[in-house]
This record gives structure tokens, sequence and C-alpha cells, in this order.
């Protein structure tokens, strides 16, 4: 894998080719990355994949998701395309769109990309969520994501890392709240 491919890129490669097609979508992809980060965030104090997150409408979505995605595509190592809806499936959705991500470059290639860039710390955590949240529908791991980092952010506005261990370190009682509150307001400041 060439030095411009950025380690987003690689993440999203390695659980398009380790997670069952029909159980993946751009939804859940965009939820794993979000769970990813945020644990390593919370364990380790840094992301794992190097992107921000902002506030969209169903969940934090990382900033350069389509934009890697596309250069995945350009690159010859993935195809995404719109799916049609698998109506026997229990993890199909007629919500919103269908994505299916084709892989176009062997799983041992891509597991030496991932061992040559990631640490076994970041695999193990990449690896866990993706155990974790394998036959999890987009919707629930949506749902899972709408902590109060996401319900306190404004739509499309970036969701600060460091604020994530707030919430994850404080009792979510009024005292926490107000603080997360607090930070949440003195960043919309500094980003206004």
């Amino acid at each position: 894998m060439s030095a411009e491919q950025s380690k987003l890129q690689l993440l999203i490669l390695y659980l398009c080719a380790t997670v069952p097609n029909r159980l993946l979508g751009k939804t859940k992809l965009n939820k794993m990355l979000y769970f990813a980060d945020r644990d390593s965030m919370i364990k380790y104090g840094k992301p794992i994949s190097d992107d921000v997150y902002i506030k969209k409408q169903f969940s934090p979505v990382p900033r350069g998701i389509d934009r890697a995605i596309e250069h995945l595509e350009q690159s010859d190592f993935l195809i995404a395309r719109k799916a049609e809806p698998d109506l026997m499936s229990p993890y199909s959705t007629l919500s919103y769109e269908q994505w299916e991500f084709i892989v176009l470059v062997e799983t041992a290639r891509i597991l030496q990309w991932i061992d040559q860039v990631f640490t076994p710390t970041e695999i193990s955590i990449i690896d866990s969520i993706r155990e974790q949240f394998v036959y999890h529908t987009g919707s629930a791991l949506s749902n899972l994501s709408h902590d109060e980092l996401w319900q306190i952010a404004d739509m499309g506005e970036e969701i600060p890392y460091e604020a994530m261990l707030i919430g994850e370190r404080l009792p979510m009682d009024e005292y926490a709240r107000a603080l997360l509150e607090e930070v949440a307001s003195q960043y919309q400041s500094v980003a206004a």
C-alpha cells in the first residue's frame, strides 16, 4: 500500500475484507470505525484512524469517509456500490440505502499492511469492535452511538476526541452533564 493511503483507508479496507459483505454496510462501517477510535481514545489517549468525527443525522461519521472510499476505488482496492436490500436477511433494513463493498485485494495482503501500520494493541481494539458488533444492524449501532457527545453537538459539527474522555470517566449525573455541556460550549466558541 502506498504512503499516500491513510490509516482510515486501511481500516476501511480491513473491515470490508474481514466482515461478511451481507453484514456490513456504510452505516455499520462508520460506527465500527467510531467505536474503535473511541475505545482507543478512552483506553490509550489517542485514536486509531487519525480522522475526526462529525455529527450526522444517524451518528458520528469520520469526516474523510467518502473521500477515503473514493480513493480506495480509484486505486482499484475496493468497489463500493448501492445494493438491493436482502429482504430475507434479519440484518437488512429498508429505512436507508444499503451499501456493499467488494474488496479487490487479497486478504493476506491487507493483513500484511495492517501489521505494518498498526500496533498489536490497535489491531486488538479493531478486532474486538468487529467481533462485538458484526451481528448488530447499522440501526442498532447508530442508537448506541447516540451518546451525550452526539446529542450536544450541532449537526455537521466536529466531535472532539478529548470530550470522549469526559463521558466515560465521570458518571453522568447533573454535575458531569453540566461539565460536558460547558466543554462543548467552549469548543463551539473556539470553533466559531
